[in-house]
């Protein structure tokens, strides 16, 4: 499915979302998603625009092994954060010590009680930002 080049705009005030599902039968299989392309829209009063793949910036300003970064309610169809296609650090992350550290994180997708999360777990606890790109859907 692709939803590009959109432009969605509300004149009677805010919506909540410009996309939905209607659930009177089932839902979304958000395991099955494969291929969705929901970017280069424009919003006018919708309170959360939809993005994928969705760039999003993470900090995290205490030190922690396990960084937990929540995809809601930016993904579409509140989909399930289910690939991370990159983690690039932003800037200098910190030790404790206030050391640079040089390692990479493992990524654990579909985290949370909604599956709308994403962990970064690190050789030891550190600090800093990070830049990543998230789908809700399976693009290979």
């Amino acid at each position: 499915m692709t939803v590009t080049g959109n432009v969605f705009r509300n004149v009677a005030g805010n919506i909540d979302r410009a996309e939905s599902v209607d659930t009177s039968f089932a839902d979304l299989n958000y395991d099955r998603n494969k291929n969705v392309s929901f970017d280069g829209n424009l919003y006018n009063q919708v309170d959360n625009p939809a993005s994928n793949p969705l760039v999003l910036k993470h900090t995290q300003n205490t030190d922690a092994a396990k960084w937990t970064v929540s995809c809601a309610p930016k993904l579409p169809f509140n989909g399930w954060a289910q690939t991370v296609e990159a983690v690039v650090a932003n800037g200098k992350i910190s030790t404790a010590s206030n050391a640079a550290h040089h390692g990479m994180p493992y990524v654990g997708n579909k985290q949370g009680a909604n599956k709308d999360q994403i962990s970064l777990t690190w050789s030891e606890p550190v600090s800093g930002e990070v830049i990543m790109r998230v789908r809700m859907d399976d693009p290979l």
